[in-house]
């Protein structure tokens, strides 16, 4: 639809204001759902602001999509994890993700870790329970306190995903320890986080 330029004795009727107004301005809703539900025919091109999760989208002529860099899930931690022995384990996962074939995003993980005894750990970026993607690994001595803060670029195929940190232990017989530290220097979170970086 074209730019529209109101003249002295246009006549503005609801007919032309939804036509003319509403598919040209950035309109909030309070959410997805209410958006979907008042705005049933939305034109290519239209924008809309979703207050629930302050998301601005739009409408790529079949859904809606994020238009800007957005956080779209995320998940942040002040105490430490449970100590893990076997491998596939961490209480890093983000359910219920939607994503889009024609976007990218970048995952992130932030956290602290201590392990028992020497050994070598890696720290998988799974989807769906299939491994895709490494964050990081930890090859450390015994009671060594180290920091992990790694980020991947993720070219999903669409829909809603199952995202998880899953722990792989290549060698020693250690436990590890996602920690979150309360010293003098103040809480050091525990972070896994989704965001939405563009079009492909």
């Amino acid at each position: 639809m074209p730019r529209t330029t109101v003249v002295a004795g246009t006549t503005i009727t609801a007919s032309w204001a939804n036509a003319n107004v509403r598919d040209q301005v950035i309109t909030p809703f309070a959410s997805a759902a209410a958006r979907d539900s008042s705005w049933t025919s939305p034109i290519e091109g239209a924008y809309a602001h979703l207050n629930d999760t302050n998301f601005l989208t739009h409408y790529n002529g079949t859904v809606w999509v994020p238009s800007n860099n957005n956080l779209i899930a995320s998940q942040e931690f002040t105490t430490d994890s449970s100590t893990f022995t076997a491998d596939g384990n961490s209480d890093f996962v983000l359910n219920s993700v939607v994503v889009f074939a024609t976007r990218n995003y970048r995952v992130t993980l932030k956290s602290q870790f201590e392990v028992s005894a020497a050994g070598v750990w890696v720290m998988n970026f799974s989807v769906d329970g299939t491994q895709t993607d490494r964050f990081d690994f930890a090859d450390v001595g015994a009671l060594t306190r180290a920091t992990v803060a790694s980020s991947i670029f993720w070219q999903p195929t669409s829909g809603t995903k199952t995202l998880r940190v899953a722990l792989d232990e290549v060698s020693g017989a250690a436990d590890f320890i996602f920690k979150a530290d309360n010293t003098a220097g103040g809480i050091f979170k525990r972070q896994f986080f989704v965001e939405d970086i563009g079009p492909r």
